[in-house]
């Protein structure tokens, strides 16, 4: 993997000038993440659950949560304050350089290796990587070829935060692609998204997809594990709103459409909404599973505190609004 490593290095001058650094303080900073007390941020997170439930975590992860528990406030505070330390010095480093290329892995091992020894090998796997999580880094590793017994090789470029561009950058020349500024213009991002009441065509709040840029690509139907729910008082003037809900075999399938929106237009079209609908997954007749308006969990939990009627029999809001049935009251339980 060194001879790897060192092939992969030697054609680092074809990104750009190239400067040695010194690597202790990045490898120092990643020894702090699992043999100093941050380890006991796992003890937070996870400890409680480990103690109530020895048999459902793995012992390799029971054993590092438990190792959490040996650290003291004194502990946390001198390695706070060795952290400050590294960072600073880091810091001072990409005052001469744009980025840092490192391994990826010092080596790979076996499946039979990890099992003998999981908690040595997979430290070793993270030399490089470590330092990434506390030093505050950004990163992106690109492929460089095969040792000679034909494992692969990677290089990872390091960078401050926010320098992603930079980052970004670099990589595609290792890589041998393209600069972002000679690339072919790219149309912008957009997001599907299903509707099911309010904003489907002809629906009063139809204008706030169309008004965003949005496209109507199909209507078509959910699977057949949904029930639609109709919502009083949920909008601005006591206005009904209808909403999805999945019921895994006990639903039906619900007309919707499939609408296209500008990504950067979703923040906003979603602040309007009301609170009783949030933004979910919805699963469509064939099989597709795509973003989707669905019914906020308070109203599953019953927790809106608003009348909620079943209205599945109906097929769709439209098919509602032409032909009333009388409404089922929905159990929430």
């Amino acid at each position: 993997m060194r001879d790897a490593h060192l092939a992969a290095r030697a054609d680092l001058s074809h990104g750009g000038a190239v400067v040695e650094v010194p690597l202790e303080p990045f490898l120092q900073a990643g020894e702090l993440l699992y043999q100093g007390p941050w380890v006991a941020e796992r003890v937070v997170a996870f400890g409680d659950f480990v103690a109530g439930h020895p048999a459902a975590a793995h012992p390799v992860v029971a054993e590092i949560v438990a190792g959490g528990r040996a650290y003291t406030a004194l502990d946390v505070f001198r390695a706070e304050y060795r952290l400050q330390e590294l960072r600073a010095e880091v810091s001072r480093l990409w005052a001469d350089v744009d980025v840092v290329v490192l391994p990826t892995v010092a080596t790979t091992f076996t499946v039979a290796e990890v099992l003998e020894n999981p908690i040595a090998t997979n430290t070793a796997l993270g030399l490089y990587t470590h330092c990434g999580n506390l030093l505050d880094l950004c990163a992106v590793v690109v492929p460089a070829g095969y040792t000679e017994d034909g494992r692969p090789c990677s290089l990872m470029v390091l960078g401050p935060a926010l320098a992603d561009d930079v980052v970004l950058e670099v990589a595609a020349r290792l890589t041998g692609a393209a600069p972002a500024e000679a690339a072919t213009p790219q149309a912008d991002p957009t997001t599907e998204l299903v509707v099911v009441g309010h904003h489907l065509s002809g629906q009063p709040r139809n204008g706030e997809l169309t008004g965003r840029g949005a496209v109507l690509l199909e209507t078509t139907t959910t699977g057949s594990d949904y029930r639609l729910l109709k919502i009083d008082g949920a909008a601005p003037g006591n206005v009904a709103v209808p909403a999805l809900l999945r019921v895994p075999g006990h639903g039906a399938a619900i007309e919707v459409e499939l609408w296209q929106l500008p990504a950067a237009e979703l923040p906003g079209f979603l602040a309007r909404l009301p609170d009783v609908l949030a933004l979910g997954r919805v699963r469509l007749a064939d099989g597709r599973t795509v973003p989707g308006l669905v019914a906020d969990g308070s109203v599953v939990s019953g927790s809106a505190g608003r009348p909620v009627t079943d209205i599945t029999d109906a097929g769709g809001w439209r098919r509602h609004l032409a032909r009333p049935r009388s409404p089922l009251a929905l159990p929430i339980r």
